[in-house]
């Protein structure tokens, strides 16, 4: 812990715990930790909004249709897309309020963001 960046044993102090002991899916608090390790990349950032919020709202699809596919096939296909998009709505909306939370509450922290 001794030579870690400072910001990063503060991260780790406060989060990091809770983050390892946590079930999957989780929360967002490695945002913040990610950006104490690429800091100097995202020095320009200065509005929580633009870099805590997810840039896409709309997840990658995670099947694709067959030649030939039928229409039994495709519907099958679509539940499971529909399945798979409402379970990381659930997760957005269960996680993002209290990560805005703690984002601001490290930038004032931190200093971040000034």
């Amino acid at each position: 812990m001794d030579h870690l960046a400072p910001r990063v044993q503060l991260w780790t102090e406060l989060y990091g715990t809770r983050v390892m002991l946590e079930e999957p899916p989780g929360n967002k608090s490695y945002l913040l930790l990610q950006r104490q390790i690429h800091a100097k990349a995202d020095a320009r950032r200065t509005l929580w909004y633009r870099s805590d919020l997810p840039s896409h709202w709309w997840p990658a699809r995670i099947t694709h249709s067959q030649p030939g596919e039928g229409l039994g096939a495709r519907l099958a296909r679509y539940r499971i897309e529909a399945g798979f998009v409402l379970t990381r709505l659930r997760f957005d909306i269960r996680t993002s309020v209290p990560f805005m939370l703690k984002s601001l509450r490290w930038r004032r922290m931190t200093g971040a963001g000034r």
